[in-house]
């Protein structure tokens, strides 16, 4: 199909980001299957959540290979992610359903907020990968809020890092420690959300082919083989390019996306 190659190109992006920065990959990968899947999908209310259901396969792979690269190095937080799993675990399966639940249109605005939040935070300073006071570790309370991250990320389909990591370094974690246990957490997330999009979507009756429940197929392969591919080529970029700057610039294009994708809803 004429899409296929976009489908590459954004997996690309999204691997090359990885390499990058460590994230970043659904920010490229959300927004270009939002406006192409309803193209290819109707009705749109069904391309949306597609786009989101989608989304979430694409993350894991890309996070898988960037997981065995920090368990190589040693850089995550045990305590951390035995605390983090339940509360992605139920978080993810809660979001996902209440994502299924969601008309389109609500949908497509409650995603361009998130995408917006992820934009702004791009822009900002990180000071809170700094060294400042922190905040005694209480597992219940530290679950809690990994369950609210996990809800609120997986009804959009976005990386759980953006709330995550800042939560994990307040509490004394390093900050590569992590972002480390931040990617191990992710594949936690994509693992629960695939089957759990799969599952609440599959008896939609005007589900495609090629498509097990909300995710469409081709567009999972062809996002996920180059997104990979490219992982490789983003670690070896770092440096050349400076990530600071990149950001910038794809916060700034971001924050168009996200405001077309709400303005869009209203007109």
């Amino acid at each position: 199909m004429i899409f296929f190659p976009i489908f590459a190109v954004a997996g690309a992006i999204g691997g090359t980001f990885i390499g990058l920065i460590g994230t970043g990959s659904s920010m490229f990968v959300l927004p270009t299957l939002i406006y192409l899947l309803p193209l290819l999908i109707a009705p749109r209310d069904l391309a949306l959540h597609m786009a989101v259901g989608t989304c979430v396969p694409v993350m894991g792979v890309g996070a898988i290979v960037s997981a065995i690269l920090y368990w190589r190095k040693r850089w995550f937080d045990a305590g951390m992610i035995k605390v983090m799993t339940p509360g992605y675990v139920i978080g993810t399966a809660v979001g996902a359903v209440v994502s299924h639940l969601l008309p389109g249109h609500v949908l497509q605005a409650y995603v361009a907020i998130l995408l917006l939040i992820a934009a702004v935070d791009m822009l900002r300073p990180k000071a809170h990968q700094t060294e400042g006071k922190q905040t005694a570790r209480n597992p219940w309370i530290l679950g809690m809020g990994f369950f609210a991250i996990a809800v609120v990320v997986s009804i959009a389909g976005i990386a759980s890092g953006l709330f995550a990591i800042p939560i994990m370094v307040r509490c004394g974690v390093p900050i590569k420690k992590a972002i480390g246990t931040s990617v191990i957490g992710a594949n936690i997330y994509t693992l629960v959300g695939t089957i759990a999009y799969i599952a609440v979507g599959w008896h939609h009756p005007d589900l495609p082919s090629w498509s097990l429940g909300y995710i469409y197929l081709p567009a999972f392969l062809m996002m996920g083989i180059f997104c990979v591919a490219f992982t490789p080529l983003g670690v070896k970029l770092t440096h050349h390019i400076s990530p600071v700057i990149l950001k910038r610039i794809f916060a700034v294009l971001l924050i168009f996306a996200s405001v077309d994708l709400l303005v869009s809803v209203f007109i």
